[in-house]
């Protein structure tokens, strides 16, 4: 601690001659003069220091208006920041060193310092108290630091059980309503919905409400037409939430019967850059926040996707369905592909068929080659007569 600078010093003293020996020895062991400014009562004390910048204060602990430790105390819960060394006699050395362990920087007994350990004493106190308030400064960042860490890790962790819910998609209403509750639970939402965009772009169509076990007799066959702070969202395709809704100019659109929003949240489903539907969050316990919306709006991508995906898959269902009834005619094309057609040379003696390499077949080994058809023999009645006619086959 530089002590060539002007300290502003504050003394608590109300005996008169150990106030004349401390300053004396605070004037002398200082390069540069102080500031001192003194009182005898702790309510004095506390007025001189809200009117002035105090750098380092000496408090007696019994003075006419408090006493023992408790004068302390009251001075620190009002200057924190504010170095304190006390001024004690032989009699409550005890009492001085319980003030160290509780924030005091030191102590000192009348009477009985030179002027080197004095100026020891300021250097030292002021030094022990800015280093004790950066540690305390530094442990508090680093709690808040894990606080926040634990509150990403928790972001983190939903937005990966929305993926899940996209990759493992069946119908885009089951996975929009693990998607809801995932970012309403990590929001800390108990109300809400997701809307899809209707095809004329007039209103919404609401998948599933959440009413959050509060009473609600809205007709769920209402129209819900685009308007109020849900129009906000579907205009500038950005997540948009008043935490006073119900004193806002947007509840004059509720219907009645209507679920009570203390807040409401709403984040846009978004396929190449339009709107086509919203997540809908509504009373969470405190105020929403900027955060708030950026993971609500993560959560509303996740549910664009499932969106796309599941147009995707009814697309793909639909070609399926086309595929298989062309398989069906290809399958029913296929029986009858060994059909013979175009010009066949036959002889015109014995019926033999010359085929593509010019050999000549049997009629029945050319014609069962080329199709599905299977020869029986048998003998026509004109041969018989012909060929057997003592046997009257056909007699």
């Amino acid at each position: 601690m530089d002590l060539k600078r002007r300290l502003n010093i504050l003394i608590l003293e109300d005996n008169p001659d150990d106030l004349f020996f401390l300053k004396e020895l605070i004037i002398a062991s200082m390069e540069t003069a102080p500031n001192i400014y003194h009182a005898e009562r702790l309510q004095a004390a506390i007025d001189q220091t809200d009117k002035n910048t105090i750098d380092i204060a000496f408090i007696d602990l019994n003075v006419p208006d408090s006493f023992g430790m408790e004068t302390f105390l009251t001075y620190r819960k009002n200057f924190s920041h504010i170095p304190c060394v006390i001024m004690t006699g032989n009699d409550d050395l005890e009492m001085a060193m319980s003030a160290v362990k509780k924030g005091a920087q030191d102590y000192i007994q009348k009477g009985l310092l030179p002027k080197t350990d004095i100026a020891q004493t300021i250097r030292y106190a002021i030094g022990r108290h800015h280093l004790l308030t950066e540690l305390t400064r530094t442990k508090s960042d680093l709690e808040q630091a894990l606080i926040d860490a634990a509150i990403r890790e928790g972001e983190i962790k939903g937005l990966l059980r929305g993926a899940r819910a996209v990759l493992e998609q069946t119908d885009f209403e089951t996975t929009a309503r693990k998607i809801f509750d995932t970012c309403a639970e990590l929001i800390g939402s108990t109300s809400g919905y997701v809307a899809l965009l209707a095809e004329d772009g007039s209103e919404n169509e609401v998948l599933f409400l959440e009413a959050g076990g509060l009473p609600c007799t809205v007709d769920p066959d209402l129209p819900m037409p685009i308007r109020g702070l849900r129009e906000n969202c579907y205009r500038k395709n950005k997540a948009v939430y008043d935490n006073d809704f119900m004193n806002s100019e947007w509840v004059s659109f509720m219907p009645e019967g209507h679920v009570r929003l203390s807040n409401v949240l709403f984040a846009p489903l978004s396929i190449h850059g339009k709107t086509v539907g919203v997540i809908g969050l509504a009373n969470k316990k405190s105020d929403f926040t900027e955060n708030d919306a950026m993971m609500a709006s993560g959560f509303g991508e996740l549910a664009a996707i499932a969106l796309q995906n599941s147009h995707i898959l009814d697309k793909r269902d639909v070609a399926e369905k086309k595929n298989e009834k062309l398989i069906q005619e290809l399958k029913k094309a296929l029986t009858n592909v060994k059909q013979l057609s175009g010009l066949l040379p036959i002889c015109s003696s014995c019926k033999k068929i010359r085929d593509d390499k010019g050999y000549w077949n049997q009629i029945e080994a050319y014609i069962q080659e080329h199709s599905e058809a299977e020869f029986s023999h048998s003998i026509c009645q004109e041969c018989a007569e012909k060929l057997y006619p003592d046997l009257e086959i056909y007699d």
